[in-house]
């Protein structure tokens, strides 16, 4: 596309709702971990120190990736937003 500067909105729009997708994927992963782990039969320090980190460090992480993917989905959005203002 030499010489096109700008967006399709509607291509744009079409990225924020994959970025949303995901979003939900790594929110509906944690879940379905969690809900393994918790009916998982292991006991001892090692599951302790396990369901530690992942309740904990893992899952913060991928709530922070779940938050950031909506957020740059968000940002897509309103990018496509305002290019359709601009055009018309």
């Amino acid at each position: 596309m030499s010489g096109f500067l700008g967006q399709v909105p509607e291509d744009v729009e079409h990225l924020a709702a994959q970025f949303e997708a995901k979003a939900s994927a790594v929110e509906t992963l944690i879940a379905q971990v969690t809900t393994r782990l918790g009916s998982t039969t292991w006991v001892g320090s090692d599951r302790d120190n396990f369901e530690a980190t992942w309740t904990g460090e893992s899952t913060n992480m991928l709530n922070q990736l779940a938050q950031a993917l909506r957020e740059n989905g968000t940002l897509a959005n309103n990018n496509a937003q305002q290019q359709r203002q601009a055009s018309s």
